[in-house]
């Protein structure tokens, strides 16, 4: 609640002496006024600008408010004549946190400069309060989401600089209506949609620039403008990366979901980094029958003739590919006790009918599916027990035995007789599997084929049959881990000089085109590609101005050239510690031939010797040639003068008893006077006449009165109402002692009492205290005109909300307006708030009532 006190301290206190019954105290009894720097501050402004402080982290600022000052000594806060806000500049001053709402509370802002800070959250939509804002700088922070639609509202905004946050989203439309808007910066961002801002009249040339976001041509061509000039491209690259899975035998499409309404976009597509067929006017591709070659990486690079500096790129799509399945029926008729292995199943008596996924490949490749249906007769049975290599099969009687499906019952028909089948037994044993793995580390890209099956990034895992490849002539197992090598990436940032080119990789990289990536094929330690990230920067040749003074007649010799007084100015190009150019404006200035005069005063019988010349009385003028502060020379003409000899008389005023000694000579108030011989303040001998005086003693009276409980300190003796008189010695301005006699006395104590009647639900600050319903008394310690305490009991009294009824009766048609509502048998009822005389809320309940319609008939008989 400290903040809040003070930003209410001129309020409060005002309405508190005005409010004051009876014999008050005067203003200046009750507070001592903070300094003025300037007008108060409204209270609106000063509580926004204490919520600024506390969501912005205050107390960490680099340059932070102390809220017991006055609001217009803060830090970047400008006010007007009328005490609102006209300006908050608070750039680089470590603001920390989210905006708060109460931003939108500066009616009359103007300039609102918060960038290169940490400003994180949302833009809050009360900022399109802000109705006066012209200058708005926000750029450099961490701000992210959308931007309300309520920032259509600053008409009066010039210039809104908003870069390098994480704004994403639409630009609100309303904003290309803010018709004053000269200059908006709105580059590295994540906006993904921009209305159209060609009507905006009074955009700068290349001031409005929203590269490096994720816009696309619907978005920037109709910005096209002056305004924008080349400062739309880059964007960041369009859709997602996914992955789909399609199957063999189907078609697939790629929709890239943007710019459906552009008609004149090209749309190159590429599969594996190679172009994939001619370009297309449409933002679709569509590929089919899908077969195994199909399978890859699809990318896209989106052009358009309107803006040709800027190229999207689509994200990849990766498209595996799977097979399709195709289906067969077995309807066979088996001996009884005979059975079928299918995939692996066993078909009997007990067991018809299936289906089956077989391994037999279709036309792509894929798995066929089998529908089992058998009949049965009986058959008589024989043993077949032979021994196999892993994975080797053999059919008898038509089924496949394996090692997954080593044993089962065939019956032969009519083997023994006609019509008498015969049943075999079959029981398979197989050498053990032999194994191994192939695990090498490849390079990202990079394809390995191991019995005839490819093996990459990803696709890294499997595992291989090679047929008769064991010693005892049976299939081998080799399972599959490839590694691969991480990516060398790496970076070249110079710096080069301005005029210089980097070529590399067979593409040039200058001032103009400092960004780029670069693919070296097989650079990096392992023999796999490098990439490099290049972002230059460049040196400014240097320009240096070489203005040197130079001696009357003299010259120098920069890079060859003599410059001298008949050539005095020109230019040099050099190189600079970098290697690059650097530009020497040659322009000489010339010292003019100089003298001077010397001509000092010497004690009389002195002499000096300058230059090997001997002067003296004499001697005393003559000229000599010396070399002057410049290395140039100066002619010097020679005066001597000499002063006569001298004296004086010294007549000090000492304390009583204060000695003094000069010159070895003790003087005091028995040998007062005398004379002496000294060196004057020219260094020549000076007869001083001593003649002492003394002062005289001094005592001094000190009676203030001070407040109740106060106290003095006087020459370290604590003086109060247990010890009101003493006597100190102190130091006189004359430097003598000084008696003072001490006595003190004090006010007495000042107390009064203020009572007020309020609202119900209403509250009043007195002194930084809150008064209400809640908390009625109270007492305040205020600084009364001398200077003491002055204690104000406070007392508050609340009068209830009043209600009323108003019932009258009306005839019908009539009607009454009551606090602006018109009540008629339409709108007979209802409840109106008034002020009573109090000042209170009084709630009237208005109930109206009509007399019902009185009707009579009237019938007369006349003679004619």
């Amino acid at each position: 609640m400290k903040n809040i006190v003070f930003v209410y301290t001129t309020f409060v206190v005002t309405f508190f002496v005005l409010s004051l019954q009876g014999p008050a105290l005067d203003k200046q009894d009750l507070f001592s006024p903070p300094p003025p720097c300037g007008p108060s501050a409204q209270i609106i402004d000063s509580l926004a600008l204490v919520a600024l402080h506390s969501s912005l982290n205050g107390p960490g600022w680099a340059s932070t408010w102390n809220l017991n000052d006055p609001v217009c000594s803060w830090f970047g806060i400008t006010l007007d004549a009328n005490g609102f806000v006209r300006e908050i500049i608070l750039s680089s001053n470590f603001l920390w946190g989210p905006l708060p709402p109460d931003i939108g509370l500066f009616q009359e802002l103007r300039i609102l400069q918060l960038d290169n800070n940490i400003i994180f959250g949302t833009v809050p939509s009360q900022i399109g309060l802000l109705s006066n804002l012209e200058i708005l700088f926000i750029d450099d922070n961490q701000i992210s989401g959308s931007l309300p639609d309520e920032m259509g509202d600053l008409q009066k905004l010039q210039t809104i600089f908003m870069d390098n946050n994480f704004i994403e989203g639409t630009v609100p439309a309303s904003m290309a209506t803010i018709s004053n808007l000269q200059r908006f910066e709105l580059f590295n961002n994540w906006i993904d949609s921009l209305p159209d801002f060609s009507g905006v009249p009074n955009m700068q040339d290349n001031k409005f620039r929203f590269y490096n976001n994720r816009l696309t041509f619907d978005d920037i061509l109709p910005n096209l403008t002056a305004a924008v000039g080349t400062y739309y491209q880059p964007q960041d690259s369009v859709c997602d990366s996914t992955q789909v899975t399609v199957a063999t035998g189907t078609y697939y499409t790629f929709d890239l979901d943007f710019d459906d309404t552009i008609q004149d976009n090209s749309y190159q597509w590429f599969k594996d980094g190679l172009p994939f067929g001619a370009p297309l006017n449409v933002n679709q591709l569509t590929i089919g029958p899908i077969d195994y070659p199909d399978a890859g990486k699809y990318t896209c690079e989106v052009t358009n003739p309107g803006a040709p500096l800027l190229t999207l790129y689509c994200r990849p799509t990766i498209l595996n590919v799977v097979c399709g399945a195709t289906t067969n029926n077995m309807n066979d008729s088996l001996c009884t006790g005979q059975f079928v292995t299918v995939n692996g199943t066993l078909y009997n008596e007990s067991n018809p009918s299936g289906t089956e996924t077989l391994p037999i490949p279709n036309q792509y490749g894929c798995d066929s599916i089998v529908v089992v249906d058998l009949t049965f007769v009986p058959p008589p049975m024989t043993n077949f027990n032979p021994t196999y290599c892993p994975g080797e099969t053999v059919t008898i009687n038509g089924t496949v035995y394996s090692q997954g499906n080593p044993s089962g019952i065939e019956t032969f028909e009519d083997a023994i007789g006609p019509g008498c089948d015969s049943v075999v037994n079959v029981n398979i044993t197989y050498n053990p599997l032999p194994s191994g793995n192939y695990s090498p580390t490849l390079c990202n890209g990079d394809t390995a084929f191991v019995n005839g099956n490819p093996y990459y990034f990803l696709n890294p895992i499997g595992i291989e049959i090679l047929d008769n490849a064991s010693q005892s002539g049976c299939d081998s197992v080799v399972q599959i881990f490839l590694s691969f090598h991480s990516p060398a990436v790496g970076s070249f940032s110079g710096p080069l000089c301005e005029s210089d080119t980097l070529m590399l990789n067979g593409n040039d990289y200058y001032q103009g085109n400092e960004t780029g990536q670069e693919i070296l094929e097989g650079a990096s330690q392992f023999g796999c590609d490098s990439i490099v990230n290049i972002s230059l920067t460049f040196l400014t040749e240097t320009l240096v101005n070489y203005s040197p003074t130079l001696c009357d007649g003299g010259s120098e010799l920069i890079n060859g050239t003599v410059y001298n007084a008949g050539n005095p100015i020109g230019t040099e190009i050099l190189t600079d510690q970098n290697g690059c150019d650097s530009t020497i404006q040659v322009s000489l200035s010339f010292f003019p031939a100089n003298g001077s005069s010397y001509s000092p005063t010497l004690c009389a019988g002195e002499e000096q010797t300058i230059n090997g010349t001997l002067y003296n009385a004499s001697n005393p003028v003559g000229t000599e040639i010396l070399t002057d502060q410049n290395g140039c020379d100066s002619t010097v003409n020679i005066s001597l003068a000499f002063f006569p000899a001298n004296g004086s008389s010294y007549t000090p005023t000492l304390c009583p008893g204060e000695e003094e000694i000069i010159n070895g000579t003790t003087y005091n108030e028995a040998s007062p006077t005398g004379t002496e011989i000294l060196t004057d303040l020219n260094g020549c001998d000076s007869t001083v006449t001593i003649s002492l005086s003394f002062f005289s003693d001094i005592s001094t009276n000190y009676s203030p009165t001070l407040c109740p409980g106060e106290a003095e300190t006087i020459n370290g003796t604590l003086y109060n109402a247990s010890n009101p008189i003493g006597t100190e010695i102190l130091v006189a301005s004359n430097g003598c002692d000084s008696t003072v006699n001490v006595s003190l006395s004090f006010h007495s104590p000042i107390s009064t009492n203020y009572s007020n009647e309020l609202c119900s639900g209403s509250s009043e600050t007195i002194n930084g205290t809150i008064y209400d319903e809640g908390n009625p008394t109270g007492s305040e310690i205020f600084t009364s005109q001398n200077g003491c305490d002055s204690t104000v009991n406070i007392t508050l009294t609340f009068v209830g909300q009043i209600e009323l009824t108003y019932d009258p009766t009306f005839c019908p048609g009539e009607s009454e307006l009551i606090n602006g509502t018109l009540y008629n048998e339409s709108n007979p009822t209802g409840s109106e708030t008034l002020t009573a005389q109090s000042g209170c809320d009084s709630v009237v309940q208005v109930s109206l009532t009509f007399f019902s319609p009185i009707s009579t008939n009237y019938s007369n008989s006349l003679c004619p």
